[in-house]
């Protein structure tokens, strides 16, 4: 841009009065007026428009994820996609600066960030995480027992389960070493080792154990002894006839009240024993009353019990009465 008079000579900015502003900081368009009046009165204006544009300033990354193991390895590239400066030029991994770092043996979340300044100042950041898992391989067998002989046949294909890689796909056989032998001839515990070494340079080994036996002869039974002869039952003795029983005596009509309050007295308790004596000629009679409660159903056979005895005192008095008559009479 440049400015003269009227003559033609060249003026400075400072002899221009110059109106209008521009915010580089802010993109948008922008105008600005010149002006100058000369010694003559004749005013001169230009106006100059001022485009302000957004930086093309950028970074782009990528994130990633690794299995941890001694194999693993990782730097800032791996995780670098481009950059570019203000204008939209490209720029290399070495016009940016990189911060954070990454154990590839240990497992985690790491975070790494590259940024750029471009000539206008403009600072562009941008973060990459790098993951790093513990590995997934793994190998599974199982134990076993065999019984030793020539017709006995193993492989290693008998104890093993299943194996995966770093990733938990399945693996086969093949894939694995196998270390170890077993003599199916010969009675014995054999270790067979399997073992796999993951991309990470992990290694997963797994042991089974294989037990040879010798198969042992069935022991025959001894023969079982004679059981005891059974003792004969011994034959009950037979029972003796019982005595037939004694014909009951019929009390006398005279002796009811008698032997109604007997039985009334037969219900408590009464005094100590009492004993009466008749006498009919040379012999003696003898009644015995005993004190004793009477039991169940026993009141009835006691009061025929005393209605006899009453009886027979009687008689005798009688008779008694009668031999002395006779005496007097002689």
């Amino acid at each position: 841009m440049s400015a003269t008079d009227t003559d033609g000579t060249a003026l400075s900015l400072a002899d221009l009065k110059v109106s209008g502003s521009v915010d580089p900081t802010k993109a948008g368009r922008y105008e600005v007026t010149y002006s100058y009046t000369d010694a003559a009165g004749n005013a001169v204006t230009k106006t100059a428009t001022i485009t302000v544009v957004a930086s093309q300033a950028s970074i782009d990354t990528k994130d990633s994820t690794l299995v941890a193991g001694p194999n693993t390895t990782w730097s800032a590239a791996d995780n670098f996609v481009s950059a570019t400066d203000a204008d939209g030029k490209a720029l290399s991994l070495a016009d940016l600066t990189i911060s954070g770092t990454v154990d590839t043996t240990k497992a985690g979340r790491y975070e790494v960030t590259y940024s750029y300044m471009d000539a206008a100042g403009n600072a562009v950041t941008k973060t990459a995480t790098i993951t790093v898992v513990a590995s997934q391989a793994s190998i599974a067998t199982k134990d076993s027992t065999l019984v030793a002989g020539p017709n006995t046949t193993w492989s290693a294909a008998d104890n093993f389960v299943s194996a995966t890689d770093a990733d938990g796909k399945a693996l086969s056989l093949a894939d694995l070493t196998i270390s170890g032998t077993v003599d199916t001839t010969k009675a014995g515990r054999y270790e067979v080792t399997y073992s796999y070494t993951d991309a990470a340079g992990n290694v997963v080994t797994k042991t089974a154990t294989i037990t040879v036996i010798v198969k042992s002869d069935p022991v025959t039974p001894g023969k079982p002894s004679q059981p005891a002869k059974p003792v004969s039952p011994v034959t009950p003795t037979k029972p003796s006839q019982p005595a037939k029983p004694v014909s009951p005596v019929t009390p006398d009509q005279t002796n009811q009240s008698a032997k109604s309050d007997q039985s009334e007295k037969s219900d408590y308790p009464t005094t100590p024993s009492q004993v009466t004596s008749v006498k009919s000629g040379s012999a003696s009679q003898t009644a015995t009353s005993h004190n004793e409660l009477p039991q169940t159903d026993e009141s009835t056979q006691r009061t025929m019990t005393l209605g006899g005895l009453l009886l027979l005192v009687m008689t005798s008095l009688l008779t008694f009465l009668g031999g002395k008559k006779r005496r007097n009479q002689d």
